[in-house]
């Protein structure tokens, strides 16, 4: 069995440094999130990639811990799982998420879904 040493120096280890971010620069008016319909589940070819991805992501905050980092895991899901534009060809679903998964970019302008403020009553 492991013994830890009594002075304490294990708990010192364990705590990783503080998060030195204002919560309140993160706000909905600094980031924009984009409306955009996410997949209900992810393809089997796809889950690998996207572990691979998020873990980046978790890697990068904890080093660099900063807004752009924090700003990139808040965008994920908009920018990795948006459901792709129907189209009049076949397609592969897990293609194209493997695809938005590498290239990490905002969705199309287009794809966005509509307030319900905006639609005629």
């Amino acid at each position: 069995p492991h013994t830890l040493p009594s002075d304490g120096d294990c708990t010192q280890q364990a705590i990783s440094r503080p998060i030195d971010i204002d919560i309140g620069s993160l706000s909905p008016d600094t980031i924009s999130f984009p409306r955009v319909k996410l997949l209900r589940r992810l393809p089997r070819a796809s889950r690998a990639l996207a572990a691979k991805t998020l873990s980046n992501i978790l890697n990068q905050i904890t080093r660099l811990n900063n807004h752009e980092s924090w700003k990139r895991l808040l965008l994920f899901p908009s920018r990795c799982f948006r459901v792709p534009r129907r189209g009049g060809r076949r397609w592969n679903l897990a293609k194209l998420v493997k695809q938005q998964l590498l290239e990490e970019s905002d969705p199309p302008s287009g794809s966005a879904i509509p307030n319900r403020s905006t639609y005629p009553s």
